[in-house]
């Protein structure tokens, strides 16, 4: 299931507390990136609780020395030559080449999504710290230091780690704090994560609960459990952890609804408008729960994979028995090889489910009747993709080589494909929202992409290589000219390619 990877992570940080520290060097994609950055905000500053205090940041840089970063909207292009495999090619929206451009990692707010701050850290060639930078939403350095790193917090405050200086056993610590007046909303934080859309819960590095905060940093609410609780993930409003060789499952007031003896018996699902969905093994059997009035719905076999809130998929992958039931119990369809949920672009359900039964892929309804159906030799994989569409992978000889190879194939909701010629696609990739990328072999060495809208308009021909794409435009180069263009396929900024 989709919170199960989850939950067996939390599992390590349990075993291993040591790579706690691994979770905060994590790096967003930037509004330079293939997918749109959170939208940026000022920085607006905030007055702190009466019960912040004042704290030594750490040992100071002059912010004179911090190195200038770019978080203007910027476009890479991927510019491979004969001495220089790796060069990548930097311009602004008007296609002048920036050189070497530095790109700051963002810091959101953990409750609304929103760009703060950007952080930078230099290293040393043995990789160790030499400084760590935190700029704000526009660009501008307010602080660093040669002992900390900056983590996501909200509002106006950020999560600042202060690193042990070598003492073995000493363990990182942090604070949420506001870089603007210096003030401390809470001692021991090493991360943060979002509870409900106005909270937050703080963790310290072994992930015990500190407390529920809100978005202006004041905390409304003490942990009750101290170290007998572990926290593994929220979910709407929800939180599962781990006591002792159990879990527990608590509301947004920190108290426990449902508990279990072994640690991974509980599970988590969002399932969008319809809620979330608690998950309990027990006994070799499946308890579906609602979460409102905790309330199990049914019971299903030990089987179980997910659900959506209105369908359960049941079934062994292996023994490609995978059955579609109501969320009731009554049996949809099936079986199939494999079921699996259509998703939207904000990863959650929209009430479909894909089916596949040896070469063919089916859509189901909400009914688990069949929407559309299509037969695509040598299929193996079919699953659900951003935007609504479905993604086939299948068997083909490849006419260079004679050898197996992987094809993809991208269909709509009515399993038509997107392009005519769809035939052996080696690689399909999402551009930007309803812009995909198809890559197909032209030669023994040679290959041929073409973008692809989800209308089916093929808005780009022949193109060499594609670099990052925002709302505004995709960077690409094409075969004597280089540049951007619209979602159209119009050329934004055309410059012929240097030899």
């Amino acid at each position: 299931m989709k919170r199960l990877c989850g939950a067996l992570l939390c599992a390590l940080i349990i075993l291993n507390m040591a790579a706690c520290s691994a979770q905060q060097e994590e790096t967003k994609t930037s509004a330079r990136g293939t997918e749109t950055a959170p939208v940026s905000t000022e920085n607006s500053s905030q007055t702190p609780p009466e019960t912040q205090t004042e704290r030594d940041p750490g040992e100071p840089l002059d912010v004179k020395d911090a190195p200038k970063i770019c978080v203007d909207r910027v476009y890479s292009i991927p510019m491979p030559s004969e001495d220089d495999p790796e060069r990548v090619f930097w311009m602004d929206p008007e296609g002048n080449l920036l050189g070497n451009v530095i790109i700051p990692t963002p810091l959101c707010d953990v409750i609304t999504g929103r760009l703060r701050y950007y952080t930078l850290k230099e290293t040393n060639k043995d990789g160790s710290l030499k400084a760590s930078w935190l700029y704000s939403a526009k660009g501008k350095p307010l602080e660093g230091g040669t002992d900390c790193t900056y983590g996501e917090g909200i509002g106006s405050y950020v999560v600042k780690h202060l690193l042990p200086e070598g003492i073995e056993g000493v363990e990182e610590t942090g604070f949420l704090y506001d870089p603007a007046s210096g003030t401390v909303a809470a001692e021991n934080v090493f991360s943060i994560e979002k509870l409900t859309k106005k909270t937050a819960v703080c963790l310290d590095a072994k992930r015990h609960m500190l407390g529920v905060c809100t978005g202006d940093g004041e905390k409304i609410l003490e942990d009750p459990y101290g170290e007998d609780f572990t926290f593994g993930y929220s979910c709407g409003g929800f939180i599962l952890g781990y006591m002792g060789s159990g879990c527990a499952v608590l509301n947004e007031k920190l108290e426990i609804l449902d508990t279990s003896e072994k640690m991974f018996d509980i599970d988590l699902i969002d399932c969008g408008a319809r809620g979330v969905i608690c998950v309990k093994r027990e006994n070799d059997m499946c308890h579906v729960i609602r979460s409102d009035d905790w309330k199990t719905l049914n019971t299903f076999p030990s089987t179980f994979q997910t659900t959506d809130g209105i369908n359960v998929i049941c079934g062994d992958d292996f023994s490609k028995d995978v059955k579609l039931h109501s969320i009731r119990g009554k049996r949809l369809a099936g079986p199939f090889d494999k079921i699996g949920l259509m998703k939207d672009e904000s990863d959650m359900p929209i009430g479909m489910t894909i089916a596949r039964k040896d070469d063919t892929v089916y859509v189901l309804d909400k009914k688990g009747e069949t929407a559309a159906m299509r037969r695509i030799r040598g299929l193996t994989r079919a699953y659900s993709t951003f935007d609504g569409l479905v993604m086939c992978e299948y068997e083909f000889k490849n006419e260079w080589t004679g050898e197996p190879e992987t094809g993809f194939a991208l269909l709509e909701q009515r399993l038509d494909y997107l392009s005519e010629q769809w035939e052996n696609y080696v690689k399909i990739e999402r551009v930007t929202a309803g812009i995909y990328s198809c890559v197909r072999q032209t030669g023994s060495d040679s290959y041929r992409t073409d973008l692809f809208t989800m209308d089916k308009e093929v808005i780009f021909h022949n193109v060499a290589r594609v670099g990052s794409a925002d709302e505004e435009a995709i960077a690409v180069r094409g075969q004597q000219y280089y540049g951007l263009i619209d979602h159209q396929g119009n050329w934004l900024v055309k410059i012929p390619i240097p030899d």
